[in-house]
C-alpha cells in the first residue's frame, strides 16, 4: 500500500500529464471562443468538462477541454449544445 504522500505525488504528476496534453492538444485555446491562453495566468484558464459530471461526464481526456474562465463560467454546469456554445476544433488528433 502506498503513503498518502506518495499517492499525492503520483497524483499532482498525473494531473501534470493531462494538462501539458490538454494544452498541447488545444493549443493553448479556448476551445469555446478561441482566445489565447498561452501568456495566461493560472486563474484566467480552467480545465472545462464537456459534459458536466453532475450530468455524468467523466474526466479523461476525450471529456476535458481548456476554456478561458469567461466561457466555463457561461458554460456553468451544461453542455456545449445545452449552453449554445458549440466546440470549437482543436487541429490535434
Amino acid at each position: 500500500m502506498r503513503s498518502i504522500t506518495a499517492q499525492l505525488v503520483l497524483e499532482a504528476i498525473a494531473g501534470a500529464d493531462v494538462i501539458n496534453a490538454l494544452r498541447y492538444r488545444d493549443h493553448d485555446r479556448c476551445r469555446y471562443c478561441g482566445r489565447d491562453l498561452s501568456q495566461a495566468a493560472g486563474r484566467d484558464w480552467h480545465i472545462d468538462h464537456v459534459v458536466p459530471v453532475c450530468q455524468g461526464g467523466r474526466g479523461g481526456l476525450d471529456n476535458l477541454v481548456m476554456a478561458c474562465w469567461r466561457c466555463n463560467l457561461r458554460k456553468g454546469g451544461r453542455t456545449p449544445e445545452q449552453a449554445g456554445m458549440p466546440l470549437m476544433e482543436s487541429g490535434r488528433g
